[in-house]
């Protein structure tokens, strides 16, 4: 049992300082802008100064230059206060997608340093996870791309509004002059400074949403340390769902966007809401894979060592070194482990991985029970006994495990030593 107890445990490790500092939101022009004007103060105070700013230039000047030109409340088809779309987007999305940085910023950080407190990154290949938090806090610092968010916003994300999204009706920010239709000055505004803003920080979080991705991918290309038999059945990976519910106020956001489209149409050109079904399905499907396609990442399945060393935990890691040989239910060495799954992902499928491991460690037990066995042999040792079930009603896979430990007396020969007197 010597060589069993010198077994390596897989053993949470502390989290340094610098990987507490993860975050999509912490960085780039912006918020360095956010920190000059007063908007901000780190990390991510003064919340309501930034959602009631960028709110105000947003909104509040569309307001004052309509009422200027007679075009707040009639005049028009389509008066300003009575236009949807912009009161949807500035007063209501702009706000979800300020306040969605602190609650990103709070989440995802916590989500991150748990690679390393479950030990699912070990020391030794910890540089290699500091170096790729490294790597994502660099681009995301990267003024580059976000210049290149703006030419975009300017080029073409204008294009499209002026093309596809803008209404045909007569309204508040435009004026038609026979075939022509020429801008206000709420117009200009709207185009050229509001809706911008809005399409920046927008294409802001695709880009920080493109960071996780990255993130997660180069992640699950490390030696993850797994845990098979973990409660939440993703190999200790379930934490990551975490990531669904962090960006659940950009999701909402879109929806709002979805809304106020919808709304100003059925409003003011008498469409019904089943002609958007197409609109309302292709929306649902794009904002769940914008969250759930990460959590999908594969990573490369592990090859058999000569050593025996696997990168999954599993509760045969305990019972070896408390017990001298695991058997299954034929009596075979080896724990079985079957599963339905053939593919492996993130966030679990794990079966597969384990039998070249298991092979290997389990040769090792046998040795060390070979040789309890000739020491000892009239005493059978407590066996472990692990059964996986895998067949289950209309021959549907049914995972259930039980361990059970069967235990026979040893007979022993005690003989009486008497001293002579």
């Amino acid at each position: 049992m010597a060589k069993l107890d010198e077994l390596p445990m897989l053993t949470p490790v502390a989290v340094p300082a610098d990987n507490g500092n993860f975050s999509l939101v912490l960085g780039g022009p912006l918020y360095q802008l956010y920190l000059r004007t007063r908007l901000a103060r780190p990390p991510l105070d003064l919340l309501s100064r930034r959602v009631i700013g960028l709110s105000l230039i947003s909104w509040f000047p569309l307001l004052v230059l309509s009422v200027l030109g007679g075009r707040a409340l009639g005049g028009v088809a389509v008066p300003f206060l009575r236009d949807v779309e912009p009161h949807t987007r500035f007063l209501v999305a702009l706000p979800l997608l300020i306040m969605a940085e602190v609650f990103v910023h709070d989440r995802i950080g916590s989500i991150v340093r748990q690679f390393l407190s479950r030990g699912i990154i070990v020391p030794e290949d910890q540089p290699r996870f500091d170096a790729l938090i490294a790597s994502t806090m660099r681009l995301r610092n990267s003024m580059v791309l976000e210049v290149v968010l703006v030419v975009l916003v300017y080029t073409l994300a204008h294009w499209v509004w002026k093309q596809q999204l803008s209404l045909a009706l007569g309204s508040w920010y435009t004026v038609r002059k026979g075939a022509a239709t020429q801008l206000t000055m709420a117009g200009y505004w709207y185009a050229f400074i509001s809706l911008p803003v809005l399409r920046f920080i927008v294409f802001r979080w695709y880009f920080r949403l493109f960071l996780w991705y990255r993130f997660l991918w180069k992640v699950a290309r490390l030696p993850l340390h797994l845990k098979l038999f973990h409660p939440d059945r993703a190999g200790g990976l379930g934490f990551l769902s975490g990531s669904v519910i962090a960006f659940a106020p950009v999701l909402l956001a879109h929806t709002v966007f979805l809304a106020g489209f919808i709304g100003d149409r059925i409003w003011h050109t008498g469409a019904t809401l089943p002609s958007f079904k197409m609109e309302i399905v292709g929306a649902m499907l794009f904002l769940m894979l914008l969250v759930l396609a990460p959590l999908g990442f594969r990573n490369p399945p592990y090859k058999g060592t000569s050593d025996g060393r696997a990168r999954i935990w599993h509760p045969g890691e305990s019972l070896r070194r408390r017990f001298p040989q695991q058997v299954d239910r034929r009596g075979r060495p080896g724990i079985r482990t079957s599963t339905r799954h053939k593919r492996h992902s993130i966030v679990g499928r794990l079966g597969r991985r384990l039998q070249r491991g298991q092979r290997n460690a389990h040769s090792a037990i046998r040795q060390e029970n070979n040789l309890a066995s000739s020491d000892h042999p009239s005493c059978a040792l407590a066996t472990p006994h692990v059964d996986n079930h895998s067949a289950g009603a209309n021959g549907r896979s049914a995972h259930k495990t039980r361990v059970l430990i069967e235990a026979q007396p040893c007979e022993v020969q005690v003989t009486p030593i008497t001293s002579a007197e």
